[in-house]
């Protein structure tokens, strides 16, 4: 499912969906570590490092290293 698919989904079942003008990783960790919002939709993996626990991201999938 496309970001704009998903976007238009939320939208219809009554979410609150807030799109950013450009980047907002800080944003979203910030909203996240602070209990504003409950879930981050991202792909982007520097959500860890900016502080939002894994289990509050979705759309990143975790996957072990083979060794």
């Amino acid at each position: 499912m496309s970001a704009a698919a998903a976007v238009s989904a939320l939208k219809a079942d009554g979410f609150r969906v807030w799109e950013p003008p450009s980047e907002a990783d800080a944003q979203l960790a910030y909203l996240a570590r602070t209990g504003i919002v409950e879930y981050v939709l991202s792909e982007d993996s520097d959500m860890l490092a900016l502080g939002v626990p894994p289990e509050q991201i979705r759309g990143i999938s975790f996957t072990r290293a083979a060794t």
